[in-house]
């Protein structure tokens, strides 16, 4: 299996990709190969691990579901994992360790959603579900989408297709739910406790985020603050995986 990156734009710039990367080159084995997909390519980064691919949408996520079809319409690989950016894998684990879940999505979740759209993730989740789940006939699951998730092209390929996912509020990316063939489950572990820390608030300390012990990490922009050059982040991560990876030059 290969790992795709959707390289984004945040206040880090192309920081969090380095130390994405860096993270996988140290904690990761058995992969492969590496390709990040994005718009502007990296001076740091070994040209035959980019792919260009620009961001017209208006919808944050369309432009991550157009990328996604980019990567199934490519001969890189028919099952592959794909992930962000902004996400580092903190513990050592083999590529068929990455573990991911799905869930169905509560039904006064769904219900909250549709009625009351108190933020632009909430305007996405209610499009996503008037379109995809009643109309389309697919099914209310989602996955996690702040850890690596397992796509397989031509059952992406097949359903997104029949889904307007560039319209209105764009569709929510993670849910995947139809969107890759359950026979490659078997492939990763189970559900485990502790896969995913997520930073919504700025850290307070290095302490604090030494203290994280989940699989994962992944942040917003609150937790780098107003000022991403005194980011309490950026100094954690730069301690934790100095190390080139064989992808920068």
């Amino acid at each position: 299996m290969a790992i795709l990156f959707k390289k984004n734009q945040s206040k880090l710039g192309d920081f969090e990709l380095r130390y994405s990367l860096r993270s996988l080159e140290k904690n990761l084995t058995g992969l492969d190969s590496l390709y990040v997909i994005g718009d502007g390519h990296p001076d740091w980064l070994h040209p035959d691990a980019f792919i260009e691919h620009p961001d017209p949408w208006s919808p944050k996520d369309a432009n991550l579901i157009a990328k996604t079809f980019r990567l199934c319409s490519s001969t890189i690989s028919e099952r592959f994992l794909i992930t962000s950016d902004d996400h580092y894998l903190m513990q050592p684990a083999g590529i068929l360790d990455l573990s991911h879940y799905w869930r169905e999505i509560p039904s006064q979740f769904a219900a909250s959603v549709m009625l009351y759209h108190a933020n632009q993730w909430h305007r996405r989740h209610a499009d996503t579900l008037r379109r995809i789940c009643p109309a389309e006939g697919l099914t209310n699951e989602s996955i996690e989408s702040h850890v690596a998730y397992p796509i397989e092209a031509s059952h992406y390929t097949r359903t997104m297709s029949r889904v307007a996912w560039g319209q209105g509020a764009g569709a929510v990316t993670h849910l995947y739910g139809a969107y890759w063939n359950r026979d490659i489950e078997p492939l990763l572990t189970p559900p485990t406790e502790g896969i995913n820390t997520r930073l919504k608030e700025m850290p307070v300390s290095l302490d604090q985020l030494e203290g994280i012990k989940t699989r994962w990490l992944n942040h917003n922009d609150k937790a780098i603050g107003p000022d991403a050059g005194k980011c309490l982040l950026r100094a954690f991560l730069r301690g934790r995986f100095p190390e080139k990876s064989r992808w920068e030059k």
